[in-house]
């Protein structure tokens, strides 16, 4: 191949594939977090259930009221969703001074606002920080939480990656257990970490399950060498 193979056809046809690329590889497709971070679910004072993260398998203490959970996954992405309000699928404690298998294994995590006591079963707006194995550029973010009786929806979402994020709010009118579905797409809303803040709205907050849609990102190496290797491919069945 000599140097007029490339001009000018050779580098508009490169400009043109790499862009080809683009962001993105797929729009709206499900993406799953690696791990996430937060402070583990807590008990009320009666000590009657335990709304922990009995599933999650980073470090921490999955069985202390709002102990540091990192680099695990748990009840929040194991794909269970509550059928059900939390009074009815969370698990009555029968003997609550003795530590059991099944304590803390309900579906929701749930946390208490500031201001109740003891002071250290209280979450205030609880912090959830997603990570993940690539580049995403996200599109949809839901939340699946009850709002029933002493358990209320969140007042409002916060959703944040890198420097961009957005606020929105909950409607406190539609009955639980229910999906929130925040839509980031026009957010552009790329990274590998992305967190969540659910700002209480009464005593309670319980959520059970959270799930993303987005497109992965390509290295830029591999941008680049796909680009090649499709001019590459156009070029010689040019000539042929």
């Amino acid at each position: 191949m000599n140097a007029r193979s490339w001009n000018p056809l050779g580098w508009s046809l490169l400009v043109g594939l790499l862009g080809s690329f683009g962001p993105s590889l797929a729009i709206g497709a499900p993406v799953a977090p690696t791990s996430y971070d937060m402070l583990n679910g807590v008990s009320p004072g009666s000590n009657t259930r335990h709304y922990w993260d009995r599933k999650y398998n980073g470090s921490g203490n999955t069985t202390q009221d709002a102990a540091p959970l990192t680099g695990g996954l748990g009840d929040l992405t194991d794909g269970i969703v509550a059928s059900g309000k939390w009074s009815v699928v969370e698990l009555i404690d029968d003997n609550p001074g003795t530590l059991e298998p099944t304590d803390g294994t309900g579906p929701y995590v749930g946390w208490r606002r500031e201001g109740l006591s003891p002071p250290e079963r209280n979450v205030p707006n609880p912090k959830i920080t997603f990570r993940f194995a690539n580049q995403i550029r996200f599109d949809t973010v839901r939340v699946h939480y009850d709002n029933d009786s002493d358990v209320f929806s969140p007042a409002t979402i916060g959703v944040k990656v890198g420097s961009a994020s957005s606020l929105f709010p909950i409607d406190s009118g539609l009955p639980g257990p229910r999906w929130a579905d925040l839509d980031v797409s026009s957010l552009n809303m790329t990274g590998d970490a992305l967190e969540l803040t659910l700002n209480h709205r009464g005593v309670w907050v319980h959520i059970s399950e959270v799930s993303f849609a987005g497109s992965v990102v390509p290295e830029p190496a591999a941008c680049v060498l796909a680009g090649l290797a499709s001019l590459a491919w156009s070029l010689r069945r040019r000539r042929s």
